[in-house]
């Protein structure tokens, strides 16, 4: 196998079977998204008064090391196999705790909870027509495209207005999720043939 037949391969397996599901689960999320700003926005508000800052913090922490924990634990194993993996590794989770903490207000820190799933959802749209490493750009674009729609939309909303540094930082939510799962990618076993003929990663339950 060439490698640019193992490149081809790290895209063709993911969550969905069909492109038509990847793209309605997708659209979903951003509709979700878009209906939830006002009520996201609310809640956070209502916590926000009810805990304090410093309990929000402590909240949204201990969210992501939760969700840190789960997602490195199964890499473990790969990184042993592979100790220089470890470096670009460490860079992504770098970027991210330094921005997480240079962020002032909480409410910000929410973004990565928001478009780190987008991210993923547009890799597995993407992934059934562009099965190179055009992917990358490609879904950065178009989650910079859904942060802008994000904020647009605030505009109209009372008491909320179109912040570009939001934007960015749905962008960067959606740079390290792409980071993330090139680590994936490139540490994950080799596809196999599944009975039907499609290429499938066992890394990934194909759905």
């Amino acid at each position: 196998m060439t490698p640019s037949d193992e490149e081809h391969n790290d895209f063709q397996a993911g969550f969905f079977a069909r492109e038509k599901n990847a793209w309605r689960a997708l659209l979903l999320y951003i509709a979700l998204l878009y209906a939830t700003l006002t009520l996201t926005y609310d809640l956070y508000i209502s916590v926000f008064n009810m805990l304090g800052e410093t309990w929000v913090r402590r909240g949204l922490l201990t969210i992501f090391l939760g969700i840190g924990v789960a997602l490195l634990a199964p890499l473990g194993k790969r990184l042993r196999r592979d100790p220089r993996r470890t470096l670009p590794l460490a860079l992504i989770i770098g970027v991210l705790i330094y921005s997480m903490w240079d962020i002032d207000v909480p409410a910000n820190q929410i973004h990565f909870l928001q478009y780190g799933p987008l991210t993923v959802l547009v890799v597995e749209a993407l992934r059934f027509r562009i099965q190179d490493r055009q992917i990358y750009p490609c879904t950065a674009l178009l989650v910079l495209l859904v942060g802008i729609g994000d904020e647009l939309l605030q505009s109209f909303l009372p008491e909320r207005r179109f912040d570009p540094h939001d934007v960015v930082l749905n962008v960067l939510a959606g740079v390290l999720t792409l980071g993330f799962l090139g680590f994936v990618w490139a540490t994950s076993p080799k596809t196999s043939v599944s009975a039907s003929g499609r290429k499938d990663s066992v890394i990934f339950r194909v759905i």
